[in-house]
Parts: structure tokens; C-alpha cells; sequence
């Protein structure tokens, strides 16, 4: 999960009024950048000047004030980069991409614009973590289940899951193993007939027919044979 670009470019347009822009005068562009850095740096989750705007931006150093990254908490890698600018009426803009870009009129501003991308994503982490536990007592009650069948069909089993199935890998034989795709959402469904798609595979494999499943490709059109009167 993350914050699209549409909805940076909507919270931008919503906080940032543009009615009393921001004028930095040459004289004193080090003591605001020294004020924004030191209030911003204050914020949970903030980090100053993490990325290196120079080359990648193309920007004259002297329009340059700041740089901050808001970090997601609920991804190691993923942040995103703003950059606090001086346009050519020496107005600060605050500046998310080449395209996306709005005056600024007070550090308020900028708090509260961090302070709403910050809300999103906690809103997102809180959804992210309900989802998760969801899975994890689906994928529970499968194992579960799996585990008493095992128990009493006599076979081995592991399981993995990612985030919309559980994957159930039963031994065949020493070499060999069936994996059994349980999708979450039909969960319910697969789990009374388990035992029988289990069996079932258990019995071909001993009478010694073995099988895959493929991806069925547009050359393969003129080789099926369908059933008569069709």
C-alpha cells in the first residue's frame, strides 16, 4: 500500500491555498532553511535532505532550501521526497515531482500537509494490519484442518502463503508432491471438500498416472478435440 500521486496532488491542492505565498528574501534563505529544517525534523517519520536533488532535479543550488522524505511505516523501502524551493518571485513552493507542485504560505502549511499524508498512511497501515490478521486466521483454520486429515489419511504436508492464497504442498512419495492452491476468499468453500481433493489425488498418483496443470496458449485452439454434436 501507498499514497498514489493522485492523492498527494489532491491533499497538495487542498492545503496549500496559494493566497499569501511565501517571500524569502536572498538575505534571509539561511534562517529559513535553518528554521524549516529544525521544525520539520521534529516530525515523527520525517527525515531531512535524504535524497540528493542536484543532478536528479536539474535545480539551480540557490533555489534550493530543503529537501524532507515522509517515510511509510509500513514499508522498509518506500518514502516520499519533497522539495522546498524558491520560484523566480522568490515565492517557497513545495515541489513532489517535475509536474506536481504548489506555493507555499507558512511552515503551518507544510506541518499540516505532512500531517495529512501521515493520517493516509496510518489509515492504510490500520487496514493493511486488519487485513493480515484475516489471513492469518483463514490460513490457520486451513492448516488446522489439513492437520487432522494428515493425521488420520497417514500423509505429509507443508504449507506457504502469500497474500491471497495458501499454497498446500502434499507428499506423494519421496520425490514428489502436490501443490494445492486455497485461495482466501473461497476458504470456506474449499475446506469441506479437502479431504476428498486430497484422497483423490493420492489415489491417481498410486495408480500411477501423474498430471500438471498448464497454461492454456491461442496456438493451442486447433488441437482440442471437443465432444461430439459440439
Amino acid at each position: 500500500m501507498s499514497l498514489s500521486k493522485i492523492t498527494i496532488k489532491k491533499m497538495m491542492r487542498e492545503i496549500f491555498t496559494e493566497k499569501s505565498p511565501w517571500r524569502v528574501a536572498m538575505g534571509e534563505r539561511e534562517q529559513v532553511t535553518t528554521q524549516l529544517k529544525e521544525q520539520l525534523s521534529r516530525l515523527n517519520n520525517v527525515e531531512i535532505d535524504r535524497s540528493y536533488y542536484h543532478n536528479y532535479y536539474n535545480k539551480n543550488k540557490s533555489e534550493h532550501l530543503c529537501s524532507f522524505s515522509l517515510n511509510d511505516v509500513t514499508s522498509r523501502w518506500s518514502h516520499y521526497d519533497f522539495h522546498l524551493l524558491l520560484n523566480d518571485k522568490y515565492e517557497m513552493a513545495i515541489e513532489y515531482s517535475y509536474h506536481d507542485a504548489a506555493i507555499v504560505s507558512n511552515i503551518a502549511e507544510i506541518e499540516a500537509f505532512i500531517a495529512a499524508c501521515q493520517e493516509q498512511l496510518d489509515r492504510q497501515a490500520a487496514l493493511l494490519n486488519r487485513r493480515t490478521k484475516v489471513r492469518q486466521f483463514k490460513a490457520q483454520a486451513i492448516i488446522a484442518q489439513v492437520k487432522q486429515i494428515a493425521d488420520e489419511d497417514n500423509f505429509e504436508f507443508f504449507t506457504e502463503n502469500d497474500t491471497v492464497k495458501l499454497k498446500l504442498f502434499v507428499r506423494l512419495s519421496k520425490d514428489s508432491a502436490i501443490e494445492i492452491h486455497i485461495p482466501f476468499k473461497q476458504f470456506q468453500e474449499v475446506l469441506p471438500n479437502l479431504r476428498s481433493i486430497i484422497a483423490s489425488v493420492r489415489e491417481v498418483y498410486k495408480q500411477g498416472v501423474k498430471f500438471k496443470i498448464s497454461q492454456v496458449n491461442n496456438w493451442h485452439d486447433s488441437h482440442w478435440i471437443k465432444p461430439s454434436g459440439k
